[in-house]
């Protein structure tokens, strides 16, 4: 939401900066992959963040399309045990503008033969629309374009106290360092809480932790499978499936994977999904106490609280951060530069295109890694993109649960002496 926030705001002439406590963005996340889908914020009353997400969902090929953010528009079906319960959600989609299309079990079983195994569907809605998307590789194109346009980041910033100065808002980090600002949102997420109250409000969010199995599948589908009351298998980067999920009452601070195998039997049961060689996971995310996603004004003029999107912000960031920045009233800059070009990874290459590029730059002829085959030109590409550590160079080079270790903790230290900046078409 915060690298949404800084690119929408950086299309104007204001000067914006976000402050992370971590050493990246992203830094905290599974890497389970991510599923556009406004559907899934119908599934319980929240009118503010379903509205955003039907927005977001419309929006998305054209925004990741200017960020160069590959995703797939695979669709994704919503299986259910009840009739009733299938017709009742499909006029409440309708209704809020989500596409969507009822189907027989037959039908859909052969536009998906991995439904083959769940025996007890009566109904099945197709949602066309719905994407999945390498979540952190959004957010970090996010990050590049909103700092190509000016906006600044500081990491390891984590908020202590804030205070006013007449127009001016100054926040304080707890090493001392100090931002000041004329507004200041707070999107911070599961730390949301934490950080309101560093800014002198009273604010608590819920937490929910949800256990997963990353495993292969014995059959595998081309899209998210929802399954009513069982949980559900969502394809993630790096071709092995998300299959879940049981919501426990873990704490956020120590999230308990040890119930993801009850959420893959679960799923075994009731649909017949055989997850094979599974290795549990899980995620916690934060909610509003009152369940709907929390925006609301600060005791401190200028401060803003943007809380409690949970699993739908991946849905809801692009539309809720535009809505933001119009809100202002500010007068759009004529320089702001609304594309960002994707890394350029040398295994999508012909041979002829490799060869071709490591004569313009060695370090793309230097193997890191064999397999998957990593160069230093990437490795030094994506440092300038933000990578500060061997986690960094995994998260944009590697598919989900590989590290390149030693190998990449080496070229980091050689990418140390490089030029750096973005690549361009002259570079």
């Amino acid at each position: 939401m915060g690298c949404a926030f800084a690119r929408e705001l950086s299309r104007y002439g204001v000067k914006v900066a976000v402050a992370e406590a971590k050493t990246d963005v992203c830094a905290a996340e599974t890497r389970l992959g991510g599923v556009i889908c406004a559907a899934h914020a119908l599934t319980s009353p929240r009118p503010v963040a379903a509205r955003y997400a039907v927005r977001g969902e419309k929006m998305f090929a054209a925004y990741s399309a200017s960020l160069e953010a590959s995703y797939s528009r695979t669709g994704c079906m919503y299986i259910f045990f009840s009739e009733d319960k299938a017709r009742s959600f499909a006029a409440g989609c309708a209704a809020a503008g989500v596409v969507c299309r009822s189907l027989s079990p037959e039908e859909a079983e052969k536009m998906q033969p991995a439904l083959a195994s769940c025996t007890g569907a009566r109904s099945v809605l197709f949602f066309p629309e719905a994407c999945v998307v390498d979540a952190c590789a959004f957010v970090y194109a996010l990050r590049e374009n909103a700092q190509a346009n000016g906006a600044d980041f500081f990491f390891g910033f984590k908020a202590d106290d804030a205070g006013r100065d007449g127009d001016l808002i100054t926040v304080s980090s707890s090493d001392g360092r100090r931002i000041t600002a004329r507004n200041v949102v707070n999107c911070s997420g599961n730390d949301g809480g934490l950080t309101a109250r560093s800014l002198g409000d009273l604010l608590y969010l819920k937490h929910r932790t949800f256990n997963v199995a990353v495993a292969d599948m014995s059959s595998h589908p081309s899209m998210p499978l929802f399954y009513d009351g069982a949980g559900v298998v969502v394809p993630c980067p790096g071709g092995k499936f998300t299959v879940g999920a049981d919501e426990t009452d873990g704490s956020r601070e120590t999230p308990v994977a040890a119930g993801a195998p009850d959420s893959s039997a679960k799923l075994a049961a009731s649909a017949g999904i055989m997850p094979l060689s599974s290795f549990p996971a899980a995620f916690t995310r934060a909610y509003a106490s009152g369940g709907d996603i929390y925006i609301a004004e600060g005791s401190l003029p200028g401060v803003r609280h943007i809380l409690g999107a949970g699993s739908d912000g991946l849905t809801i960031a692009p539309a809720l951060a535009m809505s933001f920045a119009r809100s202002f009233g500010l007068e759009p800059r004529k320089d702001f530069r609304p594309t960002r070009r994707a890394m350029l990874r040398v295994t999508d290459l012909s041979a002829a295109e490799r060869n071709t590029l490591a004569l313009r730059d060695p370090a793309y002829g230097r193997l890191v890694l064999a397999r998957p085959a990593v160069t230093q030109g990437e490795v030094n590409d994506a440092v300038s993109r933000g990578a500060v550590d061997v986690q960094g160079l995994d998260r944009r080079l590697l598919p989900p649960g590989v590290s390149g270790g030693v190998a990449f903790a080496a070229a980091l230290g050689r990418a140390a002496g490089s030029s750096g900046g973005f690549f361009t078409e002259d570079k």
